[in-house]
């Protein structure tokens, strides 16, 4: 099957590795608030990438639309 923590992972540092950038690259403030917003099946691939890397703690909110009902197990 799928390996949505894999996944999860690759997006997750995907994600990091952009806000990294924008920051050194293109001169965004670090002071500048951080909010991920996600639909459907992404909403499942970040909470599985908060929950395993703490990134959360960077942002200052989290937006889920229609979260995807497909299970955790």
């Amino acid at each position: 099957g799928i390996d949505h923590f894999e996944i999860s992972k690759k997006n997750g540092e995907s994600l990091r590795k952009a806000m990294i950038k924008l920051e050194d690259e293109r001169d965004y403030a670090s002071s500048l608030p951080k909010f991920f917003l996600s639909h459907s099946l992404g909403c499942k691939l970040q909470t599985i990438s908060l929950a395993a890397t703490g990134i959360g703690s960077d942002l200052q909110g989290i937006g889920f639309m229609s979260y995807n009902n497909f299970g955790f197990s």
